[in-house]
């Protein structure tokens, strides 16, 4: 399995510390252009399970024993490791899988998955432009059929208030859930 992080260097502590803590090889895809969507499909560009964060979030004690248990109880499945407005997510059953929402900033792809949704990500006209990724990911997953799982409480909390996506810059997804 890959650990991929994103990362622009404006963050570059933040992704040491990351680094850091999770104690096994991790590759780093570097947003070269100021381009989201170039970036984060590098990173799906995999046939291998991969997990992904972002370069903003603060990882929980023992993140990578935690996530690989979860994946381990939920295989096959789109696995997100943050949660943040409980309001926008739907739940079914007591499997906890969710189809409303993806949130990026820590998660889990199959690897029969990911190729197909970089191609799905790049070539979605509506949102490529604004940088705006998760909307694609989801709308992927869902034609897909693929079952998403949704981790309570968050192994991840997302840091900073503002965003260096230019359409995102205001927004604060801080989970409540999150225990370090």
């Amino acid at each position: 399995m890959l650990i991929r992080i994103i990362w622009c260097k404006e963050r570059e502590e933040n992704i040491n510390k990351i680094i850091d803590e999770i104690w096994c090889k991790v590759e780093v895809i570097w947003d070269k252009e100021k381009n989201v969507i170039e970036t984060l499909c590098r990173a799906l560009d995999t046939d291998k399970d991969v997990i992904i964060l972002e370069d903003d979030v603060e990882l929980c004690n023992n993140f990578l024993e935690k996530a690989k248990a979860e994946i381990k109880k939920h295989k096959g499945c789109f696995i997100m490791f943050y949660n943040a407005n409980a309001a926008e997510i739907i739940e079914y059953d007591d499997e906890n899988y969710i189809w409303s929402r993806v949130w990026t900033q820590a998660y889990y792809i199959p690897k029969w998955v990911a190729k197909g949704m970089a191609e799905y990500v790049k070539n979605d006209t509506e949102y490529s432009p604004l940088g705006r990724y998760s909307n694609p990911m989801y709308q992927y997953l869902e034609k897909c059929w693929i079952k998403m799982h949704l981790v309570k409480p968050s192994l991840v909390q997302h840091l900073w208030f503002w965003s260096l996506i230019p359409w995102h810059e205001h927004c604060n997804h801080y989970s409540r859930k999150f225990k370090k």
